[in-house]
């Protein structure tokens, strides 16, 4: 999970994505918008790993300039990548 987490914190995407992501992310509601940006639920072990492959196809896809590339989808993974991310850094111990 850790290889996971230091994936998370080396996303370099523009700030506009990462802004509107951020404003999401506070109003999330992980039984709503989880299941939208996965089509599913994982489990909470798989949540993070699935969002971060998922988004890092989206961005290559966003990268090539690929006409099947969705703002607002690559933004709802991200809000659920990054609200998934402070649920698990609130779970962890210490």
């Amino acid at each position: 999970m850790s290889e996971v987490i230091q994936s998370l914190n080396e996303l370099r995407r523009p700030r506009l994505l990462v802004r509107a992501a951020r404003l999401g992310a506070s109003l999330y509601r992980r039984d709503r918008d989880l299941a939208a940006a996965l089509g599913g639920e994982p489990s909470h072990r798989q949540t993070l790993s699935s969002l971060l492959s998922l988004e890092e196809s989206i961005e290559s896809i966003r990268r090539r300039g690929n006409g099947a590339y969705s703002p607002e989808k690559h933004i709802r993974v991200l809000t659920a990548l990054i609200a998934e991310a402070q649920i698990f850094n609130r779970l962890q111990p210490g």
